[in-house]
């Protein structure tokens, strides 16, 4: 007789293992709380990106995401991070910035300032409008996670101070 393993997944997994001499049944174990309230938070979380789009890419939602989790990331760590190519990259931040096509604006997220250390290199901040969207994202997270805190990042207008106000004047 041969070595069989048998697993069948429905709302309880069992997990049978069959050999010459022995068959061994795992105990059913039901889906963990945990993991639907992961699945719900996540939801939740789509629901509140739905609001900045009806279709919002999942890559636009990472990079907002990635902006948020490090003041003054570049294109190339969002790259890294989304294995997104450099066009895709500056696709999305148009969108989420000021300006997404030609006479339409952007979503007004996120702003793109060039590096001071290297001209040619752009660093990506929220702006006050994205750091309250990415609020919201974590408050639906909060609100089934008492873990959660609020983003305690600086906007592009707390960190680059009367820059900033020349940036917003130019668009």
């Amino acid at each position: 007789m041969q070595p069989t393993t048998t697993l069948t997944t429905t709302n309880t997994t069992t997990i049978t293992t069959t050999t010459e001499s022995a068959v061994t049944t795992a105990p059913e174990t039901p889906i963990t709380i945990g993991a639907r309230e992961a699945l719900n938070s996540l939801i939740d979380v789509a629901k509140t990106a739905r609001a900045i789009d009806e279709v919002l890419p999942i890559q636009m939602l990472q990079i907002l995401l990635h902006t948020a989790g490090k003041e003054g990331i570049t294109t190339k760590e969002l790259m890294s991070l989304t294995g997104l190519a450099q066009s895709s990259i500056s696709r999305n931040v148009a969108t989420l910035g000021f300006h997404d096509r030609p006479h339409r604006p952007g979503h007004r997220l996120v702003v793109a300032v060039d590096d001071p250390t290297e001209p040619r290199r752009k660093q990506y901040y929220l702006t006050k409008k994205g750091k309250r969207i990415v609020n919201d994202l974590l408050q639906g997270l909060k609100n089934r996670h008492a873990h959660v805190e609020t983003l305690e990042v600086r906007t592009g207008d707390e960190i680059l101070g009367p820059k900033w106000e020349d940036l917003k004047s130019a668009r």
